[in-house]
């Protein structure tokens, strides 16, 4: 949908085949675009996600630049087996992964946990304006302490006309709680949402240009979709 400039509803009633042949051709002739591994597992370990790893670099010489975990609460702990204390589970958890596949294998992790429920209250009375912080960490209080750069994200829907432009309809504030790298914490950015093509767009600081800024589009995307505004009966995947 990014990609391809396309709502996911509209996207499921383009033919397939014909969306993975552009996609295949687009590949070939843009260095630019790396590869992705994607694997799902059921209450991995970090021991899990070490040996997946290896295996990608002994069979196709693989080795991530990232590695993002979906969500931290559905992994499991090496050395804590008893559920029952989330606090003391998920502290762990996001310990093994900072230690076992940061530190050890050299390799950045991106995950995420959730917010607890005062936040909701936080983003009634102040919007956009909400200020969160490691207390408001809703899976348990000690995974912050494990982490090197922590970013709390809020979407907001209310009052932010300002904000819509193109297809954009909502936004995300982030906001940096926590930086073991030396970065001010407390900024905060605001980025416009497209949940139907799936994309993030900056907003600038007077609040009324919107540009794209996560897209991975190269020129000759823009271009075809340029071309095909001009020429109604031609379909956007014959200019790919």
């Amino acid at each position: 949908a990014n990609l391809l400039d396309l709502s996911t509803f509209d996207l499921t009633r383009v033919d397939e085949k014909a969306v993975m042949a552009r996609f295949e051709k687009f590949d070939k002739t843009n260095d630019r675009i790396g590869d992705i591994e994607v694997e799902q597992f059921s209450g991995a370990s970090v021991i899990t996600i070490k040996t997946w790893l290896r295996r990608l670099y002994t069979e196709k010489k693989f080795t991530p630049d990232v590695v993002i975990i979906d969500y931290l609460k559905l992994m499991s702990s090496l050395s804590i087996k008893d559920r029952s204390n989330p606090y003391i589970l998920q502290q762990e958890i996001s310990r093994e992964v900072r230690q076992k596949i940061c530190i050890e294998m050299q390799i950045p992790v991106i995950s995420a946990v959730q917010s607890n429920r005062t936040v909701e209250h936080k983003i009634k009375a102040k919007g956009k304006n909400v200020e969160i912080n490691s207390a408001d960490t809703g899976d348990s209080y000690g995974v912050p302490q494990n982490l090197d750069t922590y970013i709390s994200q809020i979407e907001v829907k209310e009052n932010i006309d300002q904000y819509l432009r193109d297809d954009v309809s909502s936004i995300y504030v982030w906001r940096l709680i926590k930086s073991r790298n030396h970065m001010e914490t407390g900024t905060r950015t605001i980025v416009g949402v497209s949940k139907s093509k799936q994309r993030l767009y900056d907003i600038s600081v007077n609040n009324l240009d919107v540009n794209k800024i996560i897209n991975n589009v190269e020129s000759v995307i823009e271009k075809a979709a340029e071309e095909t505004e001009n020429n109604e009966e031609t379909r956007w995947f014959d200019k790919l």
